[in-house]
């Protein structure tokens, strides 16, 4: 924050409450975590809260690191927190923290395509999908907040290969899901896209909210810059590094409903 923004944050911040129970949207970024929460608020009359600055870098690596609690930095932030819909990205790494620091909160997953996630994350950092690595000159215009992404050890990985650590990433997220089935409601990007209004208006009901507002003037609004999705898969990453890709996140996305490329089951029968 500015100056300006810090010295306003701490004078406000003290007549906001704590939301006890709030609905938590995690998702890893690009995964249409802005657009989802957003609507939901709208069809349900609810304040969102989009994007947590509290959570942000340093933050949220020295909350990883037990130098922080996420509890003093709720507290210290407490007007982020106070909405009834919370959506921060690094929510999905605080997972075990957010369910020992709130009584009943409600989960919701945004997941998405990897292919499709994964490219839109380099589209939006303006980083090539083909390269076999990337140097320090290449992340020069990435701050700090999206270079935490290439962190492998934040995922339980050593793996260094770019593609392949933003694959574990991916991983990550889809296994707050796939572990916790009976706390966290899953929501597919594809079936959003599928069908906005009524998506929206069913996961809102299954949250436990009312969807009384149309929002159907509004479900087409870029929340976020958008990727370049004029190239296929394979044009973008390469051959190479699309296996990659598929190889490490191909168990979740059979659970989660992905189907692997032709090239990629090609792949695996000759291997077989």
């Amino acid at each position: 924050m500015h100056l300006w923004s810090r010295l306003w944050h701490k004078a406000v911040n003290p007549f906001f409450a704590i939301e006890e129970n709030p609905i938590i949207i995690l998702g890893n970024q690009k995964s249409g975590t802005t657009a989802i929460a957003k609507l939901i608020g709208l069809a349900s009359g609810q304040d969102v809260q989009l994007d947590i600055e509290a959570l942000w870098e340093p933050n949220c690596r020295r909350i990883l690191e037990g130098e922080l609690s996420l509890g003093e930095a709720i507290r210290k932030n407490k007007r982020f927190f106070s909405s009834p819909i919370l959506k921060e990205p690094n929510f999905s790494l605080l997972f075990p923290q957010l369910e020992q620091f709130y009584d009943d909160p409600a989960f919701l997953l945004i997941v998405r395509d990897p292919r499709d996630n994964i490219r839109s994350i380099l589209n939006r950092l303006d980083l090539p999908g083909d390269r076999v690595r990337l140097s320090s000159r290449d992340f020069r215009s990435v701050n700090r907040h999206w270079r935490a992404l290439f962190d492998a050890s934040r995922y339980g990985s050593d793996r260094s290969q770019y593609i392949e650590v933003l694959a574990a990433r991916w991983n990550y997220c889809a296994d707050i899901f796939l572990r916790n089935q009976k706390k966290v409601l899953v929501f597919r990007y594809e079936d959003f896209l599928d069908d906005k209004v009524g998506s929206i208006s069913r996961i809102s009901r299954k949250l436990g909210l009312q969807p009384e507002t149309d929002i159907s003037s509004r479900v087409n609004v870029q929340y976020q810059p958008v990727g370049n999705h004029n190239v296929t898969w394979e044009e973008f990453f390469g051959a190479e590094n699309l296996s990659r890709i598929e190889d490490i996140c191909s168990g979740r996305m059979k659970k989660l409903g992905y189907k692997l490329s032709s090239h990629s089951c090609e792949s695996r029968a000759s291997a077989g």
